[in-house]
C-alpha cells in the first residue's frame, strides 16, 4: 500500500468512527469535499498542513493517521544504483541512503561511495 492510500485510509476510518460526513470533516480542516475525498481514496497527495489540519480536526494526534515506523523499512532485495540516486531529488536520494543502511549495515553511504570510486 502506497504511504498516501495508508494516510486516506487512516483518514476515513477515524472520520467514519466519529460519524461524520466528508463535508463536516472537510469543513472543520479547512477543504474543499472533493479534495477530502481524494486523500481518503489516496488519489491525492496530502500536505503537512492538510494532515495536522485533518488530525486537529478529527481531536487526535497527527502520528495516528500514519504508519508505524517498520512500514517504511525496505526488504532486504532493494537495492537502488548510485546513477538512480543522482536521478532523485537530493531529499529523496538522502531517504534511500538511510534505508539501506538500516536494511544493511555493511552499506557505505553514497557520498563515500562516489569519493572512492
Amino acid at each position: 500500500m502506497q504511504i498516501y492510500e495508508y494516510i486516506g485510509t487512516a483518514v476515513r476510518d477515524q472520520r467514519t468512527a466519529t460519524r461524520r460526513t466528508q463535508q463536516e470533516l472537510a469543513d472543520l480542516a479547512g477543504l474543499k469535499r472533493s479534495t477530502l475525498a481524494m486523500i481518503e481514496t489516496g488519489r491525492q497527495q496530502i500536505s503537512l498542513d492538510q494532515l495536522i489540519d485533518l488530525a486537529r480536526a478529527l481531536q487526535i494526534d497527527y502520528r495516528d493517521l500514519l504508519p508505524a515506523p517498520d512500514y517504511f523499512m525496505p526488504t532486504r532485495n532493494v537495492r537502488v544504483t548510485l546513477d538512480t540516486m543522482h536521478d532523485q531529488a537530493p531529499t529523496t536520494a538522502g531517504l534511500i541512503a538511510r534505508l539501506q543502511q538500516n536494511a544493511d549495515p555493511s552499506h557505505e553511504p553514497a557520498n563515500k561511495a562516489k569519493d572512492s570510486g
